[in-house]
C-alpha cells in the first residue's frame, strides 16, 4: 500500500481542543495523536478556520488559540490549498 499524504479538517481541530464536545473531543484527540505518526499536513484554510472558530465563540481566548497552533505548527507542515494540485503518482 502506498503512503498517503492526509490533512486535518476543520472540525477535527475544533473538537481536539473543545472539551465539551463529549466523545467527539475524545475521537478528535485520537485522530490528531494518530496523525502525528502519519503523512500530515495542516491547510492554511483549515488553521485559519479554526482560529475563527475558536475565538469567534468564545471557546479559546486569542493568545490561546495561537498558541495552539504554534504547537501544531511543530508537529505538522502547513500547506495552502492550490488549485491544481500535483499530479497522483501512478501506482505500481
Amino acid at each position: 500500500m502506498k503512503d498517503r499524504r492526509l490533512t486535518l479538517d476543520t472540525n477535527i481541530l475544533v473538537y481536539a481542543m473543545d472539551k465539551d464536545a463529549g466523545g467527539r473531543h475524545d475521537v478528535a484527540l485520537e485522530i490528531v495523536d494518530r496523525a502525528v505518526s502519519s503523512d500530515c499536513v495542516l491547510t492554511l484554510q483549515s488553521v485559519c478556520e479554526f482560529y475563527a472558530a475558536v475565538t469567534g465563540k468564545g471557546k479559546m481566548p486569542q493568545r490561546e488559540a495561537e498558541a495552539q497552533i504554534r504547537d501544531w505548527l511543530e508537529l505538522f507542515p502547513m500547506v495552502s490549498a492550490t488549485r491544481n494540485p500535483s499530479p497522483r503518482r501512478s501506482r505500481r
